[in-house]
């Protein structure tokens, strides 16, 4: 069949039109593939955008003194720069304990002249006392100055550029110092950091994931490369997680966190009080290399991560897994330690192939698992969130017990605030519940707990002292403290927040004395 040069040129403009088409059918799948696949790029603008929404406005910009910091190069009692904080014409600086206020040189940017007590100064070169009640000028604005120290250990993140933390999945290379409570430096070390968490990653108060160059014990704490910075935004008290941390070692079960109370500045900005720990994988728990931990996380349901129980339909995801094993082995190991369990405490007997359901789990840590979270009430436990299961020598163990800050009456909901009835029943514990010999168990760890609980007034008067005047700085109207902060109140005190969290945790802990199964 002859073609005309017309139907020729028509047919070739017609194939260049095809592959146009197929070109950006493709560039727009690559596109989309890219978008889904590289969640960086929306997690990040996601928690950009909940910080910009949620933080107040202008912190470290005031008009018309648009910044003011002062530079280590041009203080030498100052090992990092420090920005200054504005709150209307207030003005914050957050400083180490072995820094002197009264020579300070500042560097600014403002638009007009700058004095602080009548005498002008020249940005970064004029050395002045910048004493609390200092009145720092600049055209007609007056800002008050505020002296505030910090008193606990201090981290400080320095990223190339200044570059922000906002995402969960970007790792940002940081300078990652960190001092002791006198100002001295202890640590120094090239690492990264990044966003953890779920719905604490929502909150104006990020929480963060530190990896460290070199496995490093921080403050005591256990050597990791892999620690958490916990941000205990809704937790007006900021003692939630560690005490609930604390009593797990009181009852001496296989895997107990530790955290240590710090305060954090990120690139000149301070950020408040932290909890620093390590982070909850495989070693926390004293596996080895072919080790697994698994999470109890509804989030994950239904999703390839996730695999649901055969029985209770609880959805597993792995959490972390050591060298040496295989996904593969290690959901097959999870998949038998679960079903066995589910198994048998679906038979009347509590027996499957010839196991008693106790004989397949580790016992004590089930038990301390079910009591921290009926005496906290902690709301998160029955979606479920932040559980954790894992394996060794064929029996299986729960813990550690993690994410507290929505428990011990820190919620919206009657049932989450009341001191008495039995809420945590759900879950495997459902059927526990029902069992003698786990009612002992749990009655035995209920009664181990009680010498901690006899004196629960004397450790929380000991953490008051330690975190008063961090707490304090924590809850300054900045954008890690707003106003309207979640569960705190406008007169912000410490030690009303920690009496009143001891006053609900004894109230609590009397009812389930009296009313605990068994």
């Amino acid at each position: 069949m002859k073609y005309t040069r017309r139907q020729t040129w028509m047919s070739a403009l017609g194939l260049v039109a095809c592959c146009a088409v197929i070109a950006a059918i493709v560039l727009v799948g690559v596109r989309l593939k890219l978008t889904r696949a590289d969640p960086y790029l929306a997690g990040r603008d996601y928690l950009q955008a909940i910080h910009d929404t949620y933080h107040t406005k202008g912190a470290y910009t005031s008009d018309p003194l648009t910044s003011i910091t002062f530079k280590s190069g041009n203080n030498s009692d100052l090992d990092f720069e420090i920005q200054g904080y504005f709150a209307d014409r207030d003005l914050y600086l957050f400083l180490p304990p072995q820094v002197s206020e009264r020579s300070l040189c500042a560097s600014f940017t403002a638009q007009g002249t700058v004095r602080l007590n009548g005498r002008r100064l020249i940005s970064g070169l004029t050395r002045a006392d910048f004493s609390d009640g200092a009145s720092l000028e600049c055209g007609d604005a007056v800002y008050t100055v505020h002296i505030r120290r910090t008193s606990l250990p201090v981290i400080v993140f320095e990223t190339f550029d200044d570059e922000p933390v906002y995402s969960k999945e970007q790792k940002v290379t940081a300078a990652i110092s960190l001092y002791d409570a006198g100002g001295e430096l202890t640590f120094r070390q090239t690492g990264s950091v990044r966003v953890r968490g779920n719905s604490t990653a929502q909150y104006p108060k990020l929480p963060y994931h530190v990896d460290l160059s070199e496995e490093t014990s921080l403050l005591g704490l256990p050597a990791s490369r892999d620690y958490v910075l916990l941000a205990n935004f809704s937790d007006s008290s900021l003692l939630r997680n560690t005490i609930t941390h604390t009593m797990a070692r009181e009852m001496d079960i296989d895997a107990a966190m530790d955290s240590r109370f710090v305060e954090l500045y990120m690139n000149g900005q301070y950020q408040g009080v932290y909890d620093l720990g390590t982070h909850v994988g495989v070693e926390t728990v004293g596996l080895s290399e072919k080790g697994w931990i698994a999470e109890l996380d509804a989030r994950t349901a239904g999703t390839p991560l996730s695999w649901s129980s055969p029985v209770y339909g609880i959805p597993l995801k792995i959490k972390d897994l050591g060298e040496d094993i295989r996904e593969k082995a290690a959901w097959k190991q999870i998949r038998q330690a679960v079903t066995g369990l589910e198994q048998a405490l679906a038979s009347p007997d509590f027996t499957y192939n010839g196991r008693r359901y106790t004989e397949r789990i580790d016992l004590d840590s089930f038990a301390v698992n079910y009591l921290l979270q009926e005496l906290s009430k902690n709301r998160d436990f029955h979606n479920p969130y932040s559980s954790f299961v894992y394996e060794r020598d064929g029996i299986l163990y729960m813990g550690p017990v993690w994410d507290m800050d929505q428990g011990y009456g820190n919620a919206a909901e009657e049932l989450y605030t009341s001191a008495d009835g039995l809420v945590q029943q759900v879950l495997w514990f459902e059927r526990m519940a029902q069992d003698p010999e786990f009612q002992a168990a749990v009655r035995e760890k209920f009664e181990q707990l009680r010498p901690f609980l006899d004196g629960l007034d004397t450790w929380l008067a000991e953490q008051h002292a330690l975190l008063d005047n961090a707490a304090t700085n924590n809850f300054i109207p900045t954008y890690i403290g707003l106003n309207d902060r979640m569960n705190t109140p406008a007169d912000y005190s410490h030690k009303a927040m920690a009496d009143e969290l001891g006053s609900w945790i004894s109230a609590r802990a009397a009812w389930l004395a009296e009313n605990l199964p068994g």
